[in-house]
C-alpha cells in the first residue's frame, strides 16, 4: 500500500536527501533556499544558503495517514546533502529518540567559479542529530571538527539498524572507516 502525504516545507528549498528509521521518516527542511533570481540577475546557483533561517526537521511514522502527524524539530542554520545512518532506540532516560548521523557544514557557497566549492573549501564534518520524541527537544554535535568528510558509504541493506562504523571520503586521506560512537 503506498500512502501519499504533501508537507508543507518552509519554502522552496533543496531536499538531496533524506533519512529513514525502521519506523520513522524524517524529513530535512533545511535552509538551501531556491532563487532564481539570484541566477537571473547574478549569475549565482539557483539555490542559495541563508545562515540567517534555522533548520527544521519534520519526524513522522512511516505509516501516518496524514501529514499533520509530523512533528518538527528546530536547530541553528546548517546543511546536509548526504546522510550517513539513522535509527531508533531509548536514551538513559528511557526516551524514545532518534539518532541521526549525517555530514553537515553550517554555512554553504554552491556558487562555482572555478573548482566545484567542495574540492578546496570543503567544510563538512560529521554531526550526530538526537531528536527526543518525548521531550521534543533536538541536538546537533559535530563529532570531528577536524575531520572533513562528505560521500558516506553504508550498505542499503543495513540502513535503519544501528551500526557504529562507516566509510566516508575524506577530503584529507581520501576514503576513512569512522567509529560513530
Amino acid at each position: 500500500m503506498k500512502v501519499k502525504h504533501e508537507i508543507a516545507l518552509t519554502s522552496k528549498r533543496m531536499i538531496h536527501d533524506f533519512i529513514m528509521t525502521e519506523n520513522y521518516v524524517v524529513i530535512p527542511d533545511l535552509p538551501m533556499e531556491f532563487s532564481p533570481l539570484a541566477t537571473a540577475l547574478n549569475s549565482k546557483f539557483i539555490f542559495q544558503f541563508d545562515k540567517n533561517l534555522p533548520a527544521r526537521y519534520g519526524v513522522m511514522k512511516r505509516n501516518a495517514q496524514d501529514s499533520k502527524d509530523i512533528r518538527w524539530f528546530e536547530l541553528p542554520a546548517h546543511m546536509v546533502v548526504h546522510w550517513i545512518n539513522a535509527w531508533e532506540e531509548k536514551n538513559e532516560e528511557g526516551d524514545d529518540i532518534i539518532k541521526v548521523y549525517g555530514c553537515q557544514q553550517a554555512d554553504v557557497n554552491l556558487d562555482i567559479a572555478d573548482e566545484h566549492p567542495f574540492v578546496n573549501d570543503a567544510q563538512q564534518t560529521i554531526a550526530k542529530w538526537t531528536f527526543n520524541l518525548i521531550t521534543g527537544k533536538a541536538q546537533m554535535e559535530e563529532l570531528i571538527p577536524d575531520l572533513k568528510v562528505e560521500w558516506p558509504i553504508i550498505s542499503q541493506d543495513i540502513r535503519v539498524i544501528r551500526i557504529d562504523m562507516r566509510i566516508c571520503q575524506s577530503f584529507q586521506t581520501r576514503c576513512r572507516k569512522l567509529n560513530m560512537e
